[in-house]
């Protein structure tokens, strides 16, 4: 990926994906290392709290994309700008909704209770 612009691949990538890079290489090592980290210890609130990092960083490395638009695609049909930009948001949300959803079954967002049983399987 750090050589993706002396490559000259892909195409539409201009030099502000340089700009990109650092946070981009953050993001591929806290990945490699937290799944590590699940290889070794998996309680669920390891899970949910590497996740909740894991998201967060996502969440910047996405917005900072937004901002800097490392792309260029004029030479093709001009709905792709449009699509990239519809993409990072929908990838906004959904990381947002993510850590929320990770936020709430770290703290146990049922409130502790048992599951309850059930009695229609025959149990009368």
């Amino acid at each position: 990926m750090n050589q993706f612009l002396d490559w000259g691949w892909p195409p539409f990538l201009t030099g502000e994906f340089d700009d990109l890079l650092p946070i981009l290489d953050v993001s591929l090592v806290a990945g490699a290392f937290l799944n590590l980290v699940w290889i070794a210890t998996d309680p669920p609130w390891v899970q949910h709290t590497g996740q909740i990092g894991l998201n967060v960083i996502s969440l910047i490395v996405t917005v900072r994309t937004w901002q800097i638009f490392p792309f260029d695609f004029s030479d093709y049909t001009s709905v792709w700008e449009t699509v990239a930009r519809v993409a990072l948001v929908v990838g906004i949300v959904g990381l947002v909704i993510a850590t929320i959803s990770e936020v709430a079954a770290l703290f146990g967002a049922d409130g502790g209770e048992e599951p309850a049983e059930d009695t229609a399987a025959g149990n009368s």
